[in-house]
């Protein structure tokens, strides 16, 4: 289980500097679709997998494709979340 999380991390990580911002903006901000899919499985959380559907730059367009998502029937229990990565542009900034 360690092994999927770390590999998410790295995932989350590339994601992060292979988009473009705006000239105004001193930040890049995605929203990242994420499937978890509980099952039984040895980890207490209960989840078996977790998977990164699609990046969005927009929520709403992130909050949207979880609507559409959840219309699809899954004989397995899961979850969508949408979550907002951001990386600072400016060079030396303390965020």
């Amino acid at each position: 289980m360690l092994k999927k999380f770390s590999v998410l991390f790295v995932v989350l990580m590339l994601l992060m500097g292979s988009t473009n911002a705006s000239a105004k903006d001193s930040q890049i901000v995605n929203w990242i679709l994420v499937m978890i899919i509980f099952g039984a499985t040895s980890n207490p959380s209960g989840i078996s997998h977790m998977e990164v559907l699609k990046v969005y730059q927009v929520q709403k367009e992130c909050s949207d494709a979880i609507t559409k998502a959840l219309s699809i029937k899954m004989p397995v229990a899961r979850e969508f979340r949408c979550l907002k990565i951001s990386k600072s542009l400016a060079f030396g900034s303390s965020e």
